[in-house]
């Protein structure tokens, strides 16, 4: 408000007002004399601050007889109007440089001896440079590179401290002990870092251009810093970095099944090593947020606010941590409400034809032509991130829990004489979708030949609290003691221990076996109306899959069509009966 009004104001001043408005420090005017004495061409460049108006008042006001001063400005001229053979002076004693095409007519200015005052934050063209400012990556106007390329100058710093309503006080510093000529930004930015961090005088009228952060003017390169790699390796030397910090705020919302979950943690790993300055938060269902953690993927894990009437007052509070970007890996527009609300200024996710998604500010449209039947969700997933600059490969190696994330494992924890022999885990549930599930009296059948293939070993079930019924049904058919049942008694970290423990794991298509799948635990995965070509485990560990006889690879059988025998011959093609591990 007060360099607006200033700005209106500012022609209509007296002479003793002006006088007053800009009083340049001793300090500064004694630096500027040598200068003055020695006959060198200076490069001032000014800091962006609410009172860097004053400036124009600089060589009116300062008690030195300087050579000319010029000041570039942005462009104010109509580009309509033809060019002038020679810049205006203003009424204060400044030559004004106000467009681009007078640049060379500033160097030509440099190369007499004289003065130019060159705003920091001058207007980014659409040729700019890279830089790295407070640890981040930014785009810079490389005029004042162009400058000093153009003669043999001193690069100073100049701002205006402000001591009043409309007064302030003229400081100029050296931006580095030594001499300045080549990489002249890093230099000014490592004397600008150092200011604002002296105390709140400097950074209070201290500017900052939002758009410098917005480094990429696509949306299609937002995960890929190549274009950025010289100017990588001039930070890195220069401030002594092994790696860049991670200071570009990406946040991930994470789908709500574990499944999904579990398959979209390669390309989370994959966006942190494509975006090497990116911080990744992931934002999850609190349920599996241990999980999360403790793979260790991503450097920060957000647990999604419980559903209640403050939800959206704690996404709202959110906005606090100020995230640059959100990917959504989940498809729905509640999701993308919840993003919209966090604020985030570059939303990206993916938008299949047909439907909308109009609180994303960037989105991946998948072709129409694109037969979900036919092919691996992942392949849409990698497609989708390429599209906004992803350059690394994914990695579908398995999982492991970082040290000081394991928990007891319950497997351990069995009272029985044969606690130390190896483990056959079965989730014999889909949670909520029975229609998944091979039928309980075919899961008794299978156990019952399993005790007899493999008698040294323990038998456990594993589930969630929605399948309780079907795990009970089972047991119920055997003795008791013969069969270890977990169903809806570990919490997600417990069950990777005992998932881990396993020497093989049989499961219906659900999030246990994807999860199994991911942490290298051979498994076999029963299939019967779900499509394995399109949501089959993704990583490397062994994994066999098993439809039902003459039912087309990809699905709709029954799983009652599902036979013991082809089970049988998966469980034993990972584990023959005579070489089942023991953990």
């Amino acid at each position: 408000m007060e360099r607006n009004f200033f700005k209106l104001s500012f022609p209509h001043f007296n002479q003793d007002r002006l006088d007053r408005t800009l009083i340049p420090t001793a300090d500064s005017v004694q630096m500027l004399r040598t200068y003055v004495e020695a006959a060198r061409p200076v490069l001032l460049i000014l800091v962006d601050n609410n009172m860097q108006e004053m400036c124009w008042l600089a060589r009116r006001n300062l008690p030195l007889d300087t050579p000319e001063i010029g000041i570039l400005q942005n462009n104010t001229r109509n580009k309509q109007d033809p060019p002038t053979d020679s810049p205006t002076e203003n009424e204060h004693g400044l030559i004004v440089f106000d467009s681009e095409d007078e640049i060379p007519k500033a160097q030509e200015f440099l190369k007499k001896g004289k003065w130019i005052i060159s705003p920091s934050g001058r207007k980014i063209e659409d040729d700019h440079d890279l830089t790295f400012l407070m640890n981040r990556v930014a785009i810079v106007n490389d005029l004042h590179q162009q400058l000093s390329d153009a003669a043999e100058i001193e690069v100073l710093a100049m701002y205006v401290e402000r001591i009043g309503f409309w007064e302030g006080t003229l400081h100029v510093e050296q931006i580095s002990e030594e001499p300045v000529q080549t990489k002249i930004q890093f230099h000014f930015n490592q004397w600008l870092e150092k200011k604002l961090l002296e105390g709140d005088g400097f950074i209070a009228n201290w500017m900052w251009i939002k758009d410098r952060w917005k480094i990429h003017k696509s949306a299609s390169d937002h995960l890929n810093l190549q274009r950025a790699e010289k100017v990588i390796e001039k930070a890195k030397k220069l401030y002594g970095w092994e790696s860049l910090p991670r200071t570009h705020r990406v946040w991930i919302r994470m789908p709500d099944q574990l499944g999904n979950i579990v398959k979209w943690i390669p390309f989370v790993k994959a966006i942190r090593d494509s975006r090497q300055d990116a911080e990744v938060t992931l934002v999850t269902n609190r349920r599996y947020t241990p999980l999360l953690e403790a793979v260790q993927v991503a450097d920060k894990v957000l647990q999604v606010p419980r559903r209640n009437t403050r939800y959206y007052e704690k996404f709202i509070n959110l906005r606090g941590q100020f995230p640059d970007s959100i990917y959504q890996f989940n498809y729905s527009l509640f999701s993308d409400f919840e993003t919209r609300i966090i604020n985030a200024p570059r939303r990206f996710g993916i938008r299949f034809p047909g439907t909308a998604r109009p609180l994303l500010t960037d989105t991946f449209e998948v072709d129409p032509g694109w037969d979900e039947r036919k092919n691996h969700q992942t392949e849409l997933w990698k497609e989708y991130l390429q599209s906004f600059g992803l350059c690394v490969e994914i990695d579908f190696e398995p999982l492991s829990l970082a040290p000081g994330h394991e928990v007891i494992n319950p497997l351990r924890c069995l009272q029985t004489d044969s606690r130390h022999a190896p483990y056959i885990g079965l989730i014999c549930g889909a949670g909520n979708l029975p229609e998944k599930c091979w039928p309980a009296d075919y899961w008794v059948e299978f156990i019952a030949g399993l005790m007899d293939l493999y008698p040294n070993s323990n038998l456990c079930l594993f589930g969630t609290s929605a399948d309780l019924d079907v795990s009970r049904e089972i047991i119920e058919e055997f003795e008791p003691g013969s069969i270890h049942d977990f169903t809806g008694s570990t919490d997600i970290l417990q069950f990777v221990m005992a998932l881990q423990s396993c020497a093989v794991v049989i499961s219906n298509d659900c999030g246990g076996l994807h999860l199994a799948n991911a942490m290298g635990v051979p498994a076999v995965g029963l299939y019967g109306p779900t499509n394995p070509v399109n949501t089959h485990p993704i990583f490397t560990s062994p994994i066999r899959i098993v439809q039902p006889a003459g039912c087309p690879k990809y699905g709709g059988y029954s799983p009652r069509d599902i036979c013991l025998p082809q089970v049988f011959e998966a469980v034993a093609d990972l584990v023959p009966s005579t070489g089942i591990r023991c953990e």
